[in-house]
């Protein structure tokens, strides 16, 4: 695995997010707000995740339900119209 590295003010501590969806890192900072920042990336390449790989980002997300979080990437969701 990568390294990352985060500003050492903001206290950073490994978070460990139990997922069907690998390709996930977080961490928690130091802030009044008690949040965790993370960055997923959502394959386009089908013979990874077969066809739930939406249906497991979605699990991801659910995971946080109630919860402050920031999560940041690359979704790869070429039809959305971002227009709209």
């Amino acid at each position: 695995m990568d390294k990352w590295t985060v500003k050492s003010e903001l206290q950073p501590t490994q978070f460990i997010l139990e997922s069907a969806f690998s390709e996930q890192v977080w961490c928690k900072l130091q802030s009044r707000s008690n949040s965790v920042t993370g960055i997923c990336h959502k394959t386009p390449t089908v013979s990874i995740y077969k066809d739930n790989i939406d249906v497991l980002l979605q699990e991801l997300l659910d995971s946080f339900s109630g919860k402050r979080f920031v999560l940041m990437g690359d979704f790869n969701y070429p039809d959305i119209d971002w227009s709209e």
